[in-house]
């Protein structure tokens, strides 16, 4: 990987040089917001050769500088010799988890000095951790700053909340359907839309006001290292100006990502196919919208996006009236509803008239736009009922949208159930 990777490689070899330290025998990509060192082979962490993992998520999500931070804080578990304790205390732990399960199936006067003995040896070991993250962070100020790394911590904390939430929405229904879009591409993408990018900085300062400390955590809370780091968010809230990334460190990351994500996949699967970002709400967003909406189809039949005014007022008075007709769960009832709406959009730009146009980029809502002489109308399908419900849109702005794109009429439950809709 050296080779296909020289700046990397020259990166770390430089941080491996700043914190005395030497490089890892195996460098590791992995496809979450996480890095780590370790040593394999040997018993309990004596001899053995050093790893590294890096997430390439994580490599998006933070500049140069920060990402020098954090693997110099990596390089700080092997100065500290916690990465040689590490296999030790992860197996015991194992044992004692296992231990306090049978425990707990196996009710004898031996119970309770057990449990006090498991769970005393957990919170011991979970504070050793936290406290070697501490030591950890001492190595990496040395070689890049505290604001670099108080930056980095707080990107960390804020990426890996919203790439659970970009796999889930965003990239695996792609992946699920065959298709491949660019991965890291897409999540700078997703934590930049602004609805994500606002919700995830209320998370990160909800957690930095609030958050508590776990004697069963392995490592401290965010609020602590800045402390103990002696920044706050205000001194590193510019550390992100920089719209350079540490992903410019790579070189032809569509390659690394297609031989990451093949590495996720069941043996025997299809080859995924590239696609770019502009073409998934057209050939993939349609098709888990049929899904969504398919099952329902009898629910469905006799209604009509004009009368979508009409069903929000009653669920106003009778939240479960949708449900109780789709015969599904209260929660799914006015998405599923919405889904086929969308989908008669999609087959109504099929029919290549009216000039409408589907985006809806990473983090972005779904958007049909449709020209017109007065202008471009915008229709945005999923939120419809309850901004209906809210008067947040009115009955005559969703009747003008239902005729601009003529599909005012259109039954719904035919539409989704023959997967073509009649227009």
């Amino acid at each position: 990987m050296a080779k296909e990777q020289p700046r990397l490689f020259a990166e770390l070899e430089r941080i491996a040089r700043a914190t005395s330290q030497a490089m890892p025998a195996e460098v590791y990509l992995l496809p979450n917001v996480n890095a780590f060192v370790a040593r394999r082979g040997g018993v309990f962490g004596l001899g053995g050769r050093r790893v590294m993992g890096i997430g390439l998520p994580l490599i998006e999500a933070l500049t140069p500088t920060q990402f020098a931070a954090v693997i110099a804080q990596e390089f700080g578990h092997y100065d500290s010799g916690d990465a040689r304790l590490g296999p030790w205390i992860y197996k015991s732990r194992a044992a004692i988890l296992r231990m306090l399960q049978n425990v707990s199936r196996r009710r004898s006067w031996l119970s309770k000095p057990l449990e006090w003995y498991g769970v005393t040896f957990l919170r011991l070991t979970h504070a050793i951790s936290r406290r070697q993250e501490f030591i950890a962070d001492v190595v990496a100020v040395r070689v890049a700053g505290a604001r670099a790394l108080g930056g980095a911590l707080r990107a960390l904390e804020r990426a890996d909340m919203g790439f659970g939430a970009y796999w889930q929405q965003e990239l695996a229904p792609a992946l699920d359907r065959g298709f491949r879009p660019p991965m890291t591409a897409g999540f700078a993408q997703f934590v930049a839309a602004p609805r994500i990018a606002s919700q995830l900085d209320e998370l990160v300062e909800q957690r930095l006001r609030e958050g508590k400390a776990d004697p069963y955590d392995t490592h401290p809370i965010l609020r602590e290292r800045l402390a103990a780091l002696g920044v706050s968010t205000a001194t590193i809230g510019d550390e992100m100006a920089d719209d350079v990334r540490a992903i410019t460190l790579l070189d032809d990351v569509p390659q690394l990502e297609q031989r990451l994500i093949w590495s996720l996949v069941n043996p025997g699967t299809p080859e995924l196919k590239p696609i770019a970002w502009e073409e998934i709400p057209t050939r993939v967003l349609p098709v888990g919208w049929l899904e969504a909406a398919g099952a329902s189809a009898p629910g469905l039949d006799g209604l009509t996006p004009a009368q979508l005014p009409a069903i929000a007022e009653r669920l106003r008075a009778d939240p479960q009236a949708l449900a109780r007709q789709l015969g599904i769960a209260a929660e799914r009832a006015s998405a599923t509803l919405e889904a086929a709406i969308a989908f008669a959009l999609v087959e109504r730009m099929r029919v290549g008239e009216h000039g409408m146009t589907l985006t809806a980029a990473p983090g972005e809502p779904v958007v049909f736009r449709i020209r017109q002489s007065s202008g471009t109308l915008e229709l945005l399908p999923f939120g419809s009922i309850a901004a209906l419900a809210t008067g947040r849109l009115s009955a005559p702005d969703w009747a003008r949208w239902c005729d601009a794109t003529q599909i005012a009429d259109v039954d719904l439950g035919a539409c989704v159930r023959a997967a073509h809709c009649p227009l």
